[in-house]
C-alpha cells in the first residue's frame, strides 16, 4: 500500500487496530500494522482477535 491515510486508532485486548483509508479513499482495518490481512471494519477486527471469524473477508 503506497499512500494511506489514517483515520482511526483503537487498542484493543493489548492489539493495535488501525483503520486507514487507501488511494482509492477506500477504508480498511489492519491489526498490528500487518498489511497482509486485511478487514472491514474495527468490529470485524475484534472478532478476529477474539477467535472469532470476522462478517467481511477482504483478499
Amino acid at each position: 500500500m503506497a499512500t494511506k491515510n489514517i483515520i482511526r486508532e483503537v487498542s484493543y485486548k493489548g492489539h493495535a487496530i488501525t483503520m486507514f483509508e487507501d488511494g482509492f479513499h477506500q477504508k480498511f482495518v489492519i491489526i498490528d500494522n500487518d498489511e497482509s490481512k486485511l478487514y472491514d471494519s474495527i468490529a470485524d477486527a475484534k472478532r478476529v482477535i477474539r477467535g472469532e471469524q470476522p462478517y467481511y473477508k477482504i483478499n
